[in-house]
């Protein structure tokens, strides 16, 4: 734990084991956690299976974490504007197409395995 998701159209180019690379690297300093701990995952959809708003790229990412509770507003503020400037780095996409959340779970609400 944490996981990071990234859903992006498969129009999108990009280097997605780069991107995973820096994002996990941004993860980890971020949170001040173990090199050894963490996922990024990056996941790719047809353009026909994606919709956005009309005012919004088609080719939007959206960035999605879960992590444990507990963490500083700001800190995870940092993180989010962090991992999107690298998307936007490696995507060329907009920030402003480019949506992330963060979704906190109870470490009694997760198993890793043993």
């Amino acid at each position: 734990m944490p996981q990071v998701k990234i859903h992006m159209s498969q129009e999108t180019k990009t280097k997605d084991s780069l991107l995973a690379a820096e994002i996990r690297e941004v993860l980890t300093e971020a949170l001040g956690i173990d090199k050894k701990i963490g996922q990024v995952m990056i996941y790719r959809t047809p353009a026909e299976c994606r919709s956005i708003h009309e005012s919004r790229d088609n080719n939007f990412v959206f960035v999605e974490i879960n992590m444990y509770s507990g963490r500083s507003q700001e800190m995870k503020k940092n993180l989010l504007e962090k991992i999107c400037l690298v998307i936007e780095k490696y995507t060329g996409i907009d920030l402003s197409n480019i949506i992330s959340c963060i979704i906190e779970i109870p470490p009694e609400n997760y198993y890793g395995g043993a």
